[in-house]
């Protein structure tokens, strides 16, 4: 109906300002964030680059979660399966041509998980 429509199409762009907020917070205050959860000074330098990374996934996130309930309440359950395999899969295959073909290591694997974060979204919103 155009009324939920409507609604996803809030739903998405409330999204898209609180994902990029939080991407932004996650940017910003990373090292704070690390050193609260307990990162100690071996893993720290690791554990900061996949976070930086893995903090421009934010919106793609929260694009997920209003799209697979917006699936859901149109009793669709199919659309998120497909999407979220089709992440998982971009993310199987990038990770191996990441972390093993090119060597990236933790940087590949960071990388890998948001492109397919991107792609079960992008592709789940599209569908």
């Amino acid at each position: 109906s155009e009324e939920a429509s409507r609604l996803v199409s809030q739903g998405i762009w409330l999204s898209t300002v609180v994902g990029g907020s939080l991407m932004g917070a996650m940017l910003i205050w990373c090292d704070k964030i690390l050193l609260t959860m307990g990162a100690n000074a071996e893993i720290f330098p690791f554990a900061r680059r996949f976070m930086m990374i893995r903090a421009l996934a934010a919106p793609a996130e929260l694009w997920l979660l209003v799209a697979k309930g917006a699936s859901y309440g149109h009793q669709n359950t199919r659309a998120p399966l497909i999407a979220i395999a089709a992440g998982s899969l971009v993310h199987l295959v990038l990770d191996s041509l990441f972390i093993m073909g090119f060597h990236w290591d933790l940087t590949g694997a960071a990388i890998a998980v948001v492109v397919s974060q991107y792609v079960a979204s992008l592709s789940l919103l599209y569908m």
